[in-house]
């Protein structure tokens, strides 16, 4: 529509396009534009992702594994991380891992594969694996929780708690063994508890740090197995199978294998009693092991068979039901030294998931400014993703509109995005005109026109203003003070230049400046640029003036109205309107014909 109000013309929707609905909810509609009415289809989808950020300990675990992730890229900006760094960023993400999440396969999955690809190889793998154990295996807490509970109904002796046993062998099986020999000392004495109890206190778990020192472990097993051979055991069955377990023998451990989670539990133990010096390249084999001797069928290859195949990206690879666990391994991997090797897979990975969470961060309100984050750290492809994610955002609040659009304009002041800004361009109009059409529909004119006049386009600013022409009373026209903020912009548009002038008449009216408004109003109505749709209504306001108002008019504005009157574009007005204006001038000229001479207007 050009400003006199013709050539209009109509515009066809797309044949495909989405929209957000609300928050975890997009609308796609797909029509087929040589097809009738019938032909379109409309899809509600929910996101799976917006179920489950809604947990607040989910949402919690993201923020601050994200605190940890913005850490990591600032350390990481100008060099590579040395292993000591990657073993710190690691540990903090663990951290956070054991203090909010509820899975502990999980933690015990990052500690496992923070101690094979992260740690320097600065102590035996033993040493490292049974630390593992210690750490991250929940069971034996598990059990020892139950254990603290069945007390309270066997005040007298805690051998009659039924899960006593299993939380002891528990202990020795995750390599808690100093926890084991508390438990053994608690009990009811008796010579096998007692003895079994002194030989564990014995045993000292620094001898696993050094090369030199394993062979302290073969004296000590070797003492127990003397012992055994006296039968200072025998009294207690018991006692007798965790002495078997502590010697190695694959019978006892995998008579009690069932009471662990998973098989990959064995491994610690197995090692640490069987296959203390040990290669890295070694590990597959005794996992396999491992797994044989766990009573309970488990024929899938998961996560652990990758990593102590020592294979990383395999391993990564299996994470990925576990999207903030792989994505952030592969991100600390990337910029660590040790990558060197694998840096070009690692960088695809890296990206591909960094992508794939940052966008599932935009399914949930409070979680999708970490995602932006995550995706421009994916390079140009994640930056585009940005700005589509953008313009399906749900703003549902003007703190969420504002955030939305400070990150559309920042990617317009890069230069990373494609198309030139194209895409951060398209998500900044559809940010501002959502939130002008909002407050349209509810009659706010200011912050309509506020949001508009943020679009650099220009054409959000054009329909607004016009909504306002049509829709707003004089009085709110003349309440729109934030138009003076806009300076030289009021006169891009003849629309914006008509309202801005409207905004000074109506306000000159409210002050009682008559002749400054009467003055406005018909420098505004004699403009070559008013839009003829205008024209009904701002004849109406002069004629009203002309009829109530003190005000006079210089002769030159009296002609130039009435020159105006004789325009063929008068033809389309109100011709009731047209002749009572035409008497009110001519009446007024009449008066005082003298050009140079003001002419005052008081009919009533």
């Amino acid at each position: 529509l050009d400003s006199r109000g013709v050539g209009m013309e109509v515009v066809q929707m797309p044949a495909e396009y989405k929209f957000a609905f609300s928050e975890g909810s997009t609308i796609e509609v797909v029509r087929d534009p040589s097809a009738g009415h019938g032909s379109t289809r409309i899809t509600e989808y929910f996101s799976p992702e917006f179920s489950l950020f809604s947990s607040p300990s989910i949402r919690k675990l993201i923020m601050e594994m994200h605190a940890v992730f913005t850490s990591t890229s600032i350390a990481s900006k100008t060099a590579k991380l040395s292993s000591t760094q990657a073993v710190s960023f690691s540990r903090q993400y663990r951290s956070v891992l054991q203090r909010v999440c509820e899975n502990g396969e999980e933690t015990s999955a990052w500690s496992l594969f923070e101690t094979l690809f992260f740690c320097p190889a600065q102590t035996p793998l033993v040493c490292d694996l049974s630390l593992w154990a210690q750490q991250s295996f929940s069971d034996p807490h598990g059990w020892m929780n139950t254990l603290i509970s069945e007390r309270s109904s066997h005040p007298s002796s805690i051998d009659l708690c039924p899960s006593y046993w299993k939380t002891v062998v528990l202990h020795i099986l995750s390599c808690q063994w100093w926890s084991a020999s508390s438990l053994l000392e608690e009990g009811t004495p008796d010579g096998a508890r007692k003895a079994l109890a002194q030989s564990l206190n014995q045993f000292n778990f620094h001898w696993l740090t050094k090369e030199e020192t394993l062979p302290h472990v073969d004296k000590w097993q070797k003492n127990l197995k003397v012992e055994q051979g006296k039968g200072t055991f025998s009294s207690n069955g018991n006692i007798q199978q965790m002495v078997d377990i502590l010697l190695g023998k694959d019978t006892a451990i995998a008579t009690v294998s069932s009471l662990l989670s998973r098989w990959w539990q064995l491994v610690p133990i197995v090692v640490l009693t069987k296959h203390r010096v040990i290669n890295p390249k070694q590990l597959s084999m005794i996992a396999q092991k491992c797994r044989s001797l766990w009573l309970m069928s488990d024929p899938v290859a998961d996560v652990f068979d990758s990593m102590f195949a020592l294979d990383v990206h395999e391993s990564l690879s299996h994470l990925s039901s576990s999207i903030w666990i792989s994505v952030h391994l592969t991100d600390l991997l990337y910029h660590t030294e040790q990558d060197r090797r694998h840096s070009e897979s690692t960088l695809e990975m890296r990206r591909s998931l960094l992508r794939e969470y940052g966008t599932a961060l935009f399914a949930h309100s409070s979680l999708w400014q970490l995602g932006v984050d995550y995706l421009y750290n994916a390079g140009r492809e994640g930056q585009n993703d940005v700005m589509n994610l953008l313009c399906c955002l749900p703003l549902d609040s003007e703190r969420t509109a504002r955030r939305a659009l400070r990150e559309a304009e920042m990617a317009m002041m890069g230069d990373g995005v494609e198309g030139e800004g194209g895409e951060s361009n398209r998500a900044t109009r559809c940010i501002v005109t959502t939130m002008s059409v909002r407050h349209l529909k509810g009659r706010r004119w200011a912050p309509a026109l506020t949001w508009a006049h943020r679009d650099y386009s220009g054409e959000c600013i054009e329909e607004v203003v016009m909504r306002i022409l049509h829709s707003a009373t004089g009085e709110e026209i003349g309440q729109l003070e934030i138009i003076e903020q806009f300076g030289d912009r009021v006169l891009s548009s003849s629309s914006l230049t008509l309202l801005f002038n409207l905004y000074r008449f109506h306000r000159a009216d409210r002050e009682e400046d008559k002749e400054t408004a009467l003055k406005i109003l018909v420098d505004t109505v004699t403009s070559p640029d008013l839009p003829l749709v205008f024209s009904d209504k701002l004849l109406n306001e002069l004629l009203r003036f002309l009829e109530t108002e003190d005000a006079s008019l210089d002769a030159n504005s009296i002609y130039s109205l009435l020159e105006l009157l004789k325009t063929p574009a008068m033809e389309k007005v109100d011709q009731s309107i047209l002749a009572s204006i035409r008497i009110r001038l001519v009446e007024s000229l009449s008066m005082n014909i003298a050009p140079n001479r003001r002419v005052t207007v008081q009919l009533r």
